[in-house]
């Protein structure tokens, strides 16, 4: 019974970040596309980064040196990892998402979640093998920050 709790507010979540996203500027949005220009250009090794809501509504995203990405379709996939390490979470009573870490061959990625309290978002960030993950997670969770305070600016002008 808890665990289909569990899932009912995750839906339900996944439900307020599609009605909040849509409050989201085109000046906010094209400021977040701005950052993360800026925070892949200034990563050696980073080839591309995306940001997404959490029910893989993509926002804005960058890639390097032409390194085309479908972001609709990296939006969906991203979505489905995170729904099936929700559901492993759940197994083990393991609390909520945090970051993920996926190695390969040949690149690695890291998949950030960033809370807030209107919407739910998720930064991903690929870069090649052998840069400095530790590093780049700090950096990715300073980069967060840098997207909240771009939201909660759209908050302040639209109280004012």
């Amino acid at each position: 019974m808890a665990t289909l709790k569990k899932k009912l507010m995750y839906l339900l979540d996944s439900a307020q970040s599609v009605l909040n996203i849509s409050e989201l500027s085109s000046e906010q949005k094209e400021e977040i596309k701005k950052i993360l220009t800026l925070f892949s250009d200034e990563h050696e090794g980073l080839t591309g980064v995306v940001l997404t809501t959490l029910d893989g509504y993509p926002i804005a995203s960058h890639c390097k040196d032409n390194n085309h990405v479908h972001l609709e379709r990296l939006s969906i996939w991203i979505k489905s990892t995170l729904s099936v390490l929700a559901g492993i979470l759940d197994e083990i009573e393991g609390g909520q998402q945090r970051v993920m870490f996926l190695e390969s061959e040949s690149r690695n990625i890291i998949i950030y979640m960033i809370p807030h309290h209107k919407v739910r978002l998720v930064l991903t960030a690929a870069f090649f093998n052998d840069s400095n993950m530790a590093k780049l997670n700090w950096h990715i969770r300073q980069l967060s920050s840098l997207i909240l305070d771009v939201i909660d600016e759209g908050e302040t002008s639209d109280n004012k």
